[in-house]
């Protein structure tokens, strides 16, 4: 059984019956967009914890009355404009198993037409389209540090060589 220590909208710092702290958080989505050029659209978004600019995949929070695809459809016109043709559920993470309760479902979405949402961004989301052989030259030089984008990466550049064998 855990206590609430404090609660934000987004998430909770609980404690469990030992009182050892963790965090809660909704369940979120995690989209890998493909273009018609077989880009991967990354975008640049500035990082509440660090306050710079990161490169980073769209990703957004799960509401009570969406399925996972559906927070995922929704997600992806509201941070870059685009609606899937194509979706694939590749997986879903766990970014912190011991210091964090949620989960992160990842798909792939391809067919992309521009069709925006209105989203909740206090600044617009610039997009960057990179070749996927570029993934891990980014990786390495340090331009992507997101963990959980990392591994949805490694996930989805998978997917895509053994779909393609």
């Amino acid at each position: 059984m855990s206590k609430v220590l404090y609660h934000h909208k987004w998430m909770d710092l609980c404690a469990n019956a030992n009182d050892e702290a963790f965090v809660q958080m909704k369940d979120a989505v995690l989209m890998i967009p493909v273009n018609a050029n077989d880009e991967i659209v990354l975008i640049k978004e500035k990082s509440i914890a660090y306050g710079d600019t990161m490169l980073n995949l769209p990703t957004g929070g799960i509401n009570e009355d969406e399925t996972p695809k559906a927070a995922a459809e929704r997600e992806l016109q509201e941070e870059i404009g685009y609606k899937a043709g194509k979706w694939e559920r590749i997986g879903i993470l766990h970014p912190s198993l011991k210091y964090a309760h949620w989960r992160c479902w990842v798909y792939l979405a391809r067919d992309l037409t521009v069709h925006k949402l209105k989203g909740d961004e206090k600044s617009p989301i610039r997009m960057q389209p990179v070749r996927q052989t570029e993934v891990s030259h980014l990786i390495e030089r340090g331009k992507i540090k997101d963990s959980t984008a990392v591994a949805a990466l490694f996930m989805a550049l998978n997917h895509i060589k053994t779909s393609q064998a």
